[in-house]
């Protein structure tokens, strides 16, 4: 099964970064960040601002697409409402097609839930996962936390990343 949503939404960052290489910007890296994290919120429901109520839409909705498609494996270009983990694995995969550097990460470990995912990207020649990305908030709000140490990003990506809880 090709994911037409999927090449779409790649196609789409690709002409981004071209764009954005082609004007000279000094932060490249960081703005490329925002916009793939606001097409991923974009993308998956929207800002999270009550984490039941995006369990509840996740839930209806990837039942009715199971349904629709006959499949328990859902392309991920399709989905139009998203947890956490599926908002991560969405930016690794666009942040992949332009070879930004970017892991994905799950657990309590880093995000204070087992359900949980976010991103470790290098930004600006700092160090990899120097910095963690939550696509849960609105794309207004500070998406990227530069990390300090291990304790302190747990403590902001519990905060920021409830909707897997």
């Amino acid at each position: 099964m090709v994911d037409k949503d999927l090449r779409y939404l790649k196609d789409r960052v690709f002409t981004i970064s071209v764009v954005c290489q082609a004007a000279g910007t000094t932060q490249i890296m960081s703005i490329l960040v925002q916009k793939i994290a606001n097409i991923v919120v974009g993308q998956m429901g929207g800002p999270v601002t009550d984490a039941d109520e995006m369990l509840r839409k996740w839930t209806f909705r990837s039942y009715e697409l199971r349904n629709l498609m006959n499949t328990i494996i859902l392309p991920i270009g399709c989905l139009d409402v998203g947890l956490s983990r599926h908002r991560a694995l969405l930016f690794k995969v666009l942040a992949d097609k332009i070879n930004l550097p970017c892991s994905l990460v799950k657990g309590s470990y880093y995000t204070g839930t087992d359900d949980g995912a976010v991103n470790l990207i290098k930004i600006d020649n700092g160090r990899y996962g120097d910095h963690a990305l939550c696509c849960t908030l609105a794309p207004v709000c500070m998406h990227v936390y530069r990390i300090i140490d291990v304790y302190a990003m747990c403590i902001l990506l519990a905060y920021a990343c409830i909707c897997d809880t």
